[in-house]
């Protein structure tokens, strides 16, 4: 976790943070397409705890992961109320009125972590980009039915959109290249996959021969009915919807959830000022922080085993900067 870039300085690879770069309008103003699958931070749920692989949290152990983020949010508070932001992250991530049922309390924290690391982050750059160069968005939700390998809770998580773009259900038909590649069919793909597999490859070298991955409608899997995929806009917030039933084009994916990080956590947090920026003199655990037991109230974790005597697990510890963190650092580039 925590894959950052390296500023390199002047005359480097990375010469300047991706926020500078862009303000001062220093970066390939070409097409750009960029996208999530529905569950994308779901696989990290595991993270958590091998427990969660088998059931999801009961109402006081999902409370008390929204506890254990609040303190990453430490070094950014000056005079405002961390309980307010869990309050906050409590009412608007608790599956009301189901807030007893386990599975819907795994699904909501898997819903917040895709929010906050994937989702809001996609939405910025395409609401950035969009104002120099074309832009396309999409969300992947295609699970072969062969996958059995994935748990049902997962849905469509992290990554299972690239074996399709580069055509892995492909190589069960010639053995001699999987051979060579190394690439094992863990999945068991059958001929659905492949369809599916043609169909973004198509509009995936489409995008990158003309910019457009539909300069003409192009047919989904299953006999489904030709789609064009529009630009994202600032006016119309359009995305291509790849699903298991339906290939199509949609609006508005999950605003009202972006508009929460980006507009009432930013007031929340820093009031009507707004994002004050990286601190002047942050500590030297800025990016890694520690879990503060001694500071606000200590999540009651008995219940928990997926958190140690100490408090927070390492496991979770990093997981949850890491989420904090990027969400930072996403407000930095604003």
């Amino acid at each position: 976790l925590g894959f950052a870039p390296v500023m390199d300085g002047e005359g480097g690879f990375i010469p300047d943070t991706p926020g500078n770069l862009r303000a001062r309008e220093e970066f390939n103003q070409v097409p750009e397409m960029i996208g999530i699958t529905q569950e994308d931070a779901f696989l990290y749920l595991l993270a958590f705890g091998p427990e969660m692989a088998m059931r999801g949290p009961n109402r006081t152990e999902f409370q008390n992961l929204l506890s254990a983020m609040v303190y990453y949010f430490e070094d950014w508070i000056e005079d405002r109320d961390p309980e307010d932001i869990y309050q906050a992250l409590d009412f608007y991530y608790s599956p009301w009125p189901h807030i007893h049922d386990p599975d819907m309390n795994r699904y909501q924290i898997g819903a917040l972590m895709t929010d906050i690391a994937f989702g809001m982050t996609a939405d910025m750059q395409c609401r950035h980009h969009t104002e120099y160069a074309d832009t396309y968005f999409y969300v992947y939700n295609f699970v072969s039915p062969n996958a059995t390998i994935v748990p049902d809770f997962m849905g469509t998580p992290h990554m299972l959109d690239v074996p399709y773009v580069w055509g892995f259900p492909f190589l069960r038909h010639n053995p001699e290249i999987q051979a060579q590649t190394q690439i094992n069919d863990i999945i068991g793909y059958v001929p659905i996959d492949d369809e599916y597999s043609y169909y973004m490859a198509e509009m995936w070298t489409n995008f990158a021969k003309y910019g457009n991955p539909t300069p003409s409608p192009v047919q989904p899997p299953s006999g489904m009915d030709p789609q064009s995929w529009p630009q994202f806009s600032n006016e119309q917030l359009n995305y291509f919807y790849i699903g298991n039933d339906t290939c199509e084009a949609r609006e508005d994916y999950r605003q009202h959830e972006f508009a929460f990080w980006r507009e009432y956590m930013v007031w929340l947090v820093w009031g009507d000022e707004g994002f004050p920026g990286t601190p002047e003199e942050p500590d030297s655990e800025f990016r890694m922080p520690r879990f503060f037991p001694g500071q606000g109230p200590r999540p009651d974790t008995s219940d928990m085993t997926c958190f140690d005597d100490e408090g927070c697990s390492e496991d979770i510890r990093d997981i949850l900067n890491n989420m904090v963190s990027k969400y930072m650092e996403i407000l930095l580039d604003l």
